[in-house]
């Protein structure tokens, strides 16, 4: 008899970091924790933290084990706030000057 065995990728951690020149509050950073949240609900993620790493920095991490589509879809989501924080970040500047 003969036994197929796939072998499973999975990925133990995510780190990632949300890097911005302007200046992070922690309104931003729930909002991150707001995204992290569905996503964990949806992709059926392990635990997951957001923080207010300093002034310009989100730090997101996600504990394993994690498969690659997992992954890709926690960097998708960091990419994407990343984009809204920088979009609000110049209509701010729009609407002031």
């Amino acid at each position: 008899m003969v036994a197929i065995h796939r072998e499973k990728v999975v990925i133990s951690r995510y780190d990632g970091r949300l890097v911005t020149d302007g200046r992070l509050i922690e309104k931003d950073r729930a909002k991150v924790e707001g995204s992290l949240k569905r996503l964990m609900k949806l992709w059926r993620l392990p635990i997951g933290t957001v923080q207010l790493e300093d002034e310009h920095t989100i730090l997101v991490e996600v504990k394993g084990p994690l498969t690659p589509e997992q992954y890709a879809a926690v960097h998708n989501m960091l990419d994407e706030e990343s984009k809204r924080i920088d979009g609000a970040r110049l209509e701010d500047v729009a609407i002031s000057s």
